[in-house]
């Protein structure tokens, strides 16, 4: 679980179940990628009037190699988060953010159970959630922008004359890489990109994509695959990929998310079978990483004392009674356990 290269000294956090305490990173400005990532560590509260983002990423199972300054303290960090933050940073203002793994002592495990408990509201309240998908891999063969291509494509309908209608292959070939990401397999990103009030920002590179308009993309498919059909009997074979892509990686964050905003009842054992192919490092977390989407909320709390099987039993006796208070599912699932060993 290190997060970062030494045992960073942090000044320590209330942990009661009261508190409303977090710590968020504030990026200096950098006016290129070249320049050093330095920033400092404060602690704040979700009544904060001033304004902050959440970065959504991947932590990668990489030994932290790259270089940050905090608190005037020089760390090394994961590549992957390193490369968020210095796309992140603003030319000429400081940035508030919060990334889990440097914002939570990671390796004091009653903080992190109480900022996991909080995280539903850090990301709810935040003026900005970034979906980092990393650095591209191969260099774009388009030179549209894709966020203009995705305004084009969505903002067609069946009355088009199909014949001016305009899909370019590279662009689409492009558009496709955005979901060879990760990202669009962990499972901790559910609830990261299902809370936020206002719609997360996609950074791929150097480049960004509101989410609605991938949600105007995803829900105008048929339509633009129909246009594309009408200009010739042969199938665009780019087209149906990033729609199968799309299926597969896009439709279930997407259907999650719109429960969630439109406040429609979504019990944990129903999103635990939803997402069952996704992946999470620490066991624990296929159930906590979910607990911030239930409504109406779950009882089950995310407490990282537990090891993962009586965490299991106590997830299973809320599946079984889940009008069960959590000292009883707590208190049944340690009973269920004891008589399996």
């Amino acid at each position: 679980m290190n997060a970062i290269s030494n045992h960073f000294k942090y000044a320590p956090l209330e942990t009661s179940s009261s508190s409303s305490s977090f710590r968020l990173l504030i990026l200096q400005p950098a006016e290129n990628l070249t320049e050093p990532l330095v920033c400092d560590l404060i602690h704040e509260t979700l009544d904060t009037e001033i304004p902050y983002d959440c970065i959504s990423y991947v932590w990668g199972v990489d030994a932290p190699s790259k270089p940050i300054r905090i608190n005037e303290v020089d760390l090394l960090i994961r590549e992957n988060l390193w490369n968020g933050l210095k796309r992140l940073r603003l030319k000429t203002l400081t940035r508030r953010i919060w990334a889990d793994a440097l914002c939570v002592n990671q390796m004091d495990l009653r903080e992190r159970t109480s900022q996991v408990a909080m995280m539903r509201d850090i990301y709810a309240n935040a003026n900005e959630v970034a979906i980092w998908l990393g650095e591209r891999l191969q260099p774009r063969n388009s030179t549209e922008n894709i966020e203009n291509c995705l305004r084009q494509w969505a903002d067609q309908d069946e009355s088009w004359d199909f014949s001016v209608l305009k899909v370019d292959e590279n662009a689409l070939g492009d558009f496709e890489s955005w979901f060879r990401s990760p990202w669009w397999t962990r499972l901790w990103v559910l609830q990261e990109a299902a809370v936020c009030r206002r719609d997360p920002v996609l950074y791929y590179g150097g480049e960004r994509v509101v989410w609605e308009l991938f949600s105007r993309f995803w829900e105008t498919r048929d339509t633009l695959g129909n246009l594309i059909r009408r200009r010739g009997p042969e199938p665009n074979v780019q087209h149906e990929n990033l729609r199968a892509l799309l299926q597969r990686k896009f439709d279930g964050i997407h259907a999650i998310r719109a429960r969630f905003q439109g406040n429609i009842c979504q019990s944990l054992q129903d999103i635990v079978a939803r997402t069952e192919r996704r992946s999470c490092t620490d066991p624990r977390d296929r159930y906590f990483a979910l607990l911030g989407l239930t409504l109406p909320p779950c009882p089950i709390e995310a407490d990282y004392t537990l090891d993962s099987d009586t965490v299991y039993h106590i997830y299973k006796m809320h599946s079984l009674s889940p009008l069960s208070t959590y000292d009883e599912c707590c208190a049944e699932g340690s009973r269920r356990q004891r008589s399996t060993e």
